[in-house]
């Protein structure tokens, strides 16, 4: 005999306990991280001197890696905030045989849904800007406006998608699509940015031509290099963690497919690993908060190196 794992999916969603609770901590996370970058972005003061001042055009350039890390930080809030509505609140529909009973929720779950199109353009919008600000695989303009054609093509799609899914007659509660390309898109950010990093290093310890200055103690030619390149990091930390944040996010998407392909999104628990009412939904969530917390962090640590007037 199988101990329920009252995932009810009959009415199209996962309402376990464990799913919108983690819905909720995940939106709360995301929120507080992006309004404090949003904060930082509407009130670049400098915490040292307190002197608006101090922040010069030289010094803090325009934040838009920041603004792509805010729309991915409240983006995935709105998704997880509304979706934890409808996983706790769906169930409680009565009376209840099928989604024609009742379409307000569902409404609410594909308005949900469309979100992942703002989240895309985050992703895109974070990896192009991060190789634009590192000087690495600038495109050119005709290369630049087929890029963003294609992801704002592809973003408009996904959003009509989700929200004509509405009329979807055998299952208008499907993710699975935005899904997919949610996560292609988490993919390519890393990628992007992995690059950068690569590409970064390379430059940096390719071999420079050293400097003839004339010696002024004995009048003999000496060699003089750039000793602020050569002792500075060929890694910078905002970059390393831009990197890990899109990977942790894509591993906890894979994980969440296994998982579901194993019977965790079974009502029986025999194969899934996890414990009764802490399904793989839930899981998604949890290892989700780790990767907003480093796309946090390493802005937090790119608004700092921005302030300092530090482009290496």
């Amino acid at each position: 005999m199988y101990i329920s794992r009252k995932l009810l999916y009959h009415r199209g969603v996962d309402d376990q306990v464990g799913t919108y609770v983690t819905d909720y901590i995940e939106a709360a996370f995301c929120f507080a991280f992006g309004t404090h970058l949003l904060l930082q972005v509407c009130f670049p003061k400098s915490r040292e001197s307190g002197n608006e001042n101090d922040l010069t055009r030289e010094n803090f350039k325009s934040p838009r890696n920041t603004t792509a890390v805010i729309i991915i930080q409240y983006s995935i809030a709105t998704i997880a905030l509304i979706g934890g509505l409808v996983h706790q609140f769906l169930q409680k529909v009565e009376p209840y045989e099928t989604w024609k009973d009742d379409w307000t929720w569902l409404i609410v779950w594909r308005i949900a849904s469309a979100f992942s199109a703002v989240m895309i353009f985050g992703f895109m919008f974070l990896g192009q800007q991060i190789l634009t600000e590192e000087k690495v695989m600038l495109l050119s303009r005709r290369n630049f406006k087929l890029f963003w054609s294609f992801v704002t093509l592809t973003c408009v799609g996904v959003f009509v998608y989700c929200l004509g899914m509405i009329a979807d007659p055998d299952d208008p509660w499907s993710v699975r699509v935005p899904f997919i390309i949610s996560y292609l898109a988490a993919v390519a950010n890393f990628i992007m940015v992995a690059t950068a990093v690569y590409l970064r290093k390379r430059i940096r310890e390719s071999p420079k031509k050293p400097n003839r200055v004339q010696d002024k103690n004995d009048g003999e030619p000496s060699t003089e290099s750039n000793s602020k390149k050569t002792t500075e990091p060929n890694y910078r930390i905002d970059l390393i963690l831009h990197a890990s944040a899109p990977f942790i996010f894509v591993i906890a998407g894979a994980i969440n497919y296994y998982l579901a392909q194993i019977g965790c999104a079974s009502d029986e628990t025999d194969g899934c690993p996890l414990p009764d009412y802490f399904n793989h939904n839930s899981l998604l969530h949890m290892m989700v908060i780790p990767a907003v917390f480093l796309y946090f962090l390493a802005e937090l640590f790119a608004i700092k190196r921005r302030r300092e007037g530090r482009n290496n």
